[in-house]
């Protein structure tokens, strides 16, 4: 007997089959991995994200002074516009112009409690970002709020105090107005299916990493090769759980197990206990796989079967069982009986108690069928 279950051989037709009918747990794992990235792309952008936010754009033609054009030349780049649209000279025009439009200026930590109409001075420097895309005499400015009636306002405040700046200054002609795009929410790419699909990814992978654990590490056996090479022991056949099934696969199996059985009473064996691993109180599977065997077996010159307790459930199971010459014992394939099955195996060599061999029994007929490619 083999207790080092994880050095075994991976029967590999039989991993395979597993794995396919277990390829409900994947697709689970893939449709709730999907639902998933979906909630939490939905908590992201709108629960927990960031508010709703709105920009307006204004966009202003500079005409600079052909007599100034050397002292100009540090407004041809647009950080020097970014910079100079936050200074005093420009900041106070725009507070003007607020106050204007009926707002008013607040000190920095009072303006977020009194209401949509009091602003403070930086967070009109935060709502305006000025650039210069491609020429240099055209400034495209952008004002990006929580509120569009601040957008639109800091926007005809803003362009007013540039118009002023530009009549005040010899490095320009004016500063013209060319348009002023009123402000517009602010949309974002909507990423829910690329969402859904990384999570649907995700949750596949988990899936086929779980089902491929699962199968590799319990310690059930499903077939003759699996449990010989668990157990040491030679499998002598096979029961379906269907016990009236037919076609090739169930033939092809009672015939097996006839046969095996027969044999043994030719090598001498005249009395056969059954002894199930699983029936720690009393001898429900043990008188069950008895019966199976004998309605099998009605028809051939076969040892006499006998259902049998098994060792250790109380202090009569070990002398009852050495009144037979050998003894079948009956493991269930696909239960994860392992444990059960060892201490039955060792309680019975201890005993010196020859074991025939095994028998596995409520083996799926589709398993076995895909197993064998039988029909």
């Amino acid at each position: 007997m083999r207790n080092e279950h994880l050095s075994e051989r991976v029967d590999l037709r039989s991993y395979a089959l597993r794995l396919k009918k277990g390829a409900w747990l994947p697709l689970l794992c893939l449709l709730c991995g999907a639902v998933a990235g979906l909630l939490i792309y939905f908590l992201a952008t709108t629960v927990f994200g960031p508010g709703r936010m709105y920009r307006a754009e204004s966009k202003l033609y500079i005409n600079f002074s052909p007599e100034m054009a050397q002292d100009a030349y540090p407004y041809y780049n647009d950080y020097t516009w970014r910079t100079l649209v936050t200074t005093d000279e420009i900041l106070d025009g725009i507070l003007a112009g607020m106050e204007e439009r009926q707002f008013t200026i607040a000190e920095e930590s009072d303006s977020m409690d009194m209401g949509s109409r009091v602003i403070s001075a930086s967070e009109i420097k935060e709502t305006i970002y000025a650039t210069l895309p491609s020429d240099i005499r055209l400034m495209v400015i952008t004002f990006t709020n929580h509120d569009p009636i601040i957008c639109n306002a800091v926007m005809e405040a803003t362009d007013a105090s540039l118009v002023a700046f530009g009549n005040n200054h010899k490095e320009f002609e004016s500063i013209e107005i060319r348009a002023e795009d009123v402000a517009q929410i602010v949309t974002y790419t909507d990423r829910t299916a690329v969402a859904m699909i990384a999570g649907g990814v995700i949750g596949l992978l988990l899936g086929l990493f779980l089902l491929s654990a699962k199968e590799l590490l319990q310690d059930a056996v499903f077939t003759p090769k699996e449990a010989q090479e668990r157990y040491g022991l030679p499998v002598r056949g096979v029961l379906l759980k269907n016990e009236n099934a037919a076609g090739e696969t169930a033939a092809l199996l009672r015939n097996d197990l006839r046969d095996a059985v027969c044999a043994l009473k030719n090598d001498g064996t005249q009395t056969l206990g059954v002894v199930a691993a699983q029936d720690v109180t009393g001898i429900a599977e043990a008188e069950r796989v008895t019966n199976c065997l004998g309605a099998l077996l009605a028809d051939c010159d076969a040892p006499g079967i006998l259902p049998k307790k098994t060792p250790g459930t109380d202090q009569d199971a070990l002398a009852a069982l050495n009144g037979c010459d050998a003894v079948l014992l009956s493991v269930r394939a696909g239960k994860d009986e392992a444990t059960l099955t060892e201490r039955c195996i060792a309680a019975l060599k201890n005993a010196g108690i020859p074991v025939a061999g095994m028998l596995l029994t409520d083996a799926e007929e589709a398993f076995m069928r895909a197993y064998y490619r039988l029909k």
